[in-house]
């Protein structure tokens, strides 16, 4: 279970803290911070900053095969991790959730935009527990999917079309029924952000199947 820790406090994370820790979080490796930076495409004193921010807030980063360690990274994640988000936009269909978001990610690539798709259907995908009722699906360019109608209100909403500025945000962790899913550490925070118990049960027992594994 994620904790809510206050024994540090961590200001709002930018990408590349973000980015570096989800790399860590499903990885048991020594670290290299030459070889991080160049993957991230960063400098590498700023990943030695990230590093030194990490280890004050109580990561071991020469213990990465603890997943008590990696678990740690997520609760940092879930509480500091905030996306520059250009817009958010509702939809709703009436095809069961894995038809529309599939139909959504070929609309996609017909239109050469990038997508990843978040919870609740990654989750499901990865590690089921509760049927998907609201799904994130991050792109990289303003896109309408023609096969979905506007909603008003999430309550009213199956899909949240999510226009980020972090091109990371939507490179896809893995691809699974053909659909580019999003970095399960992205999935947990959606699934917190999203909200609900079942949600987070939903994120314990995907932590269970990507991190503890």
């Amino acid at each position: 279970m994620i904790r809510g820790s206050n024994a540090t406090q961590v200001r709002r994370w930018g990408p590349a803290t973000s980015a570096l820790v989800r790399r860590l979080a499903t990885v048991t490796e020594p670290i290299h911070q030459v070889a991080l930076a160049g993957e991230l495409r960063v400098s590498q004193p700023r990943i030695s900053q990230i590093v030194r921010l990490l280890t004050q807030a109580g990561i071991n980063l020469n213990r990465l095969d603890d997943p008590s360690q990696r678990r740690l990274l997520v609760d940092l994640y879930v509480r500091h991790h905030r996306q520059d988000t250009e817009s958010d936009a509702l939809y709703y269909g009436l095809d069961a959730p894995y038809d529309q978001v599939h139909e959504l990610v070929h609309e996609a690539r017909r239109a050469a935009v990038r997508v990843a798709v978040s919870a609740d259907l990654a989750p499901d995908l990865v590690a089921p527990w509760r049927s998907p009722t609201l799904t994130v699906v991050y792109v990289d360019r303003p896109f309408t999917p023609g096969s979905l109608v506007p909603a008003l209100a999430r309550g009213e909403a199956s899909v949240i079309v999510r226009l980020v500025t972090d091109p990371a945000l939507v490179e896809p962790g893995e691809v699974r029924r053909d659909l580019p899913l999003a970095h399960p550490v992205q999935q947990v925070w959606d699934l917190y952000d999203l909200g609900g118990g079942d949600r987070i049960e939903a994120a314990n027992r995907l932590l269970d199947a990507v991190i503890v594994e």
